[in-house]
């Protein structure tokens, strides 16, 4: 086991004995206990997420926006009345 992998298992160990407690604080204080168990064990694929989350980039940001295509089919109304459409 790694050193990582020790401590997040002190600390989920800790945090799964005061969740079972009567008192209300010490429950909270026990379950963030968990919660940072479950951060130190996943700490590296956290780390990973962001660093491909920043690497990526928006199609905003890369400056290739599409032009609208214009509509050249007229509506039917037109076509059947013969009306010229100015598009």
């Amino acid at each position: 086991m790694t050193r990582r992998e020790k401590t997040a298992g002190a600390l989920v160990v800790t945090g799964m004995f005061l969740t079972a407690t009567d008192s209300l604080i010490t429950a909270i204080a026990g379950t963030a206990l968990l919660g940072a168990g479950a951060v130190v064990l996943n700490w590296e694929e956290i780390r990973r997420a962001v660093r491909t989350a920043r690497t990526k980039k928006s199609p905003a940001r890369t400056g290739t926006r599409t032009r609208q295509a214009k509509i050249t089919t007229g509506t039917s109304y037109q076509k059947e009345k013969g009306m010229s459409s100015h598009v």
